[in-house]
């Protein structure tokens, strides 16, 4: 034996090559022992996946906490605007836990994921009509200015808009409420209830959309009307 060659076997557990055993298995025995080839090869598969994993989320922590060091040094540094220029796809660790925790300042409104076309967070309002509607569409006016336009896919002749979400008492038992802003400030309140999207009703801005919804979809109704829902039951 050539003292350059080591005399350990290796063994080809190649997706290639099990392919090809996989071909060419033709009894239960050979096929029997493919795939306790796969299996192990799956672990030895499962094991460096468990470490990357790891590795990757270890360089996402570091990675966040670089960015929320770097453009939220301080509490005062966070703004609305600042926050939707964020791409929310990439918002994690330290940054996404900073950012939650001011929107938790907010009283009628919140961040319900993102929105996938423009990778910005998703604004809900939370409309309640036990309280003066001012101070209600004021909050959520500080984000509308910095609301990016896009293109719906599920909302037919649309584009060019800005996306509200609304949260309201049904809990979107009934489908699920929203706000499109048009280019020319009209604004629409629609509804998707199973997979069919349907405009409401068009309003000439947003301001009287939102009065709307405070009167009719709020997410926080009077104690009297709730009180009817209980007699009702």
């Amino acid at each position: 034996m050539s003292p350059n060659k080591s005399n350990k076997t290796t063994v080809d557990n190649s997706v290639a090559t099990l392919r090809k055993e996989a071909r060419n298995a033709k009894t239960r025995e050979e096929i029997e022992t493919v795939l306790q080839k796969i299996y192990a090869r799956k672990g030895e598969l499962w094991a460096e996946l468990e470490k990357l994993t790891k590795l990757h989320t270890k360089l996402e922590e570091d990675r966040s906490k670089i960015d929320c060091e770097t453009l939220f040094p301080t509490e005062a540094d966070i703004t609305p605007e600042r926050v939707m220029s964020l791409n929310w796809e990439t918002v994690t660790g330290k940054l996404y836990k900073t950012v939650d925790r001011w929107f938790g300042k907010f009283q009628y409104v919140r961040n319900s994921g993102y929105v996938p076309a423009t990778l910005q967070p998703s604004i809900q309002v939370w409309l309640q009509k036990s309280k003066p509607v001012e101070p209600q569409i004021a909050e959520a006016m500080l984000f509308v200015p910095h609301l990016k336009k896009f293109t719906p896919e599920r909302a037919d002749g649309l584009e060019n808009v800005r996306f509200l979400d609304i949260m309201e008492y049904t809990l979107s038992a009934g489908g699920s409420y929203s706000i499109y802003i048009l280019e020319d400030d009209r604004a629409l309140l629609t509804i998707m209830r199973y997979h069919r999207f349907s405009i409401i009703k068009e309003f000439d801005n947003l301001d009287q959309c939102l009065r709307y919804v405070h009167e009719h979809h709020p997410y926080e109704r009077t104690s009297e009307e709730e009180a009817e829902d209980d007699t009702e039951w």
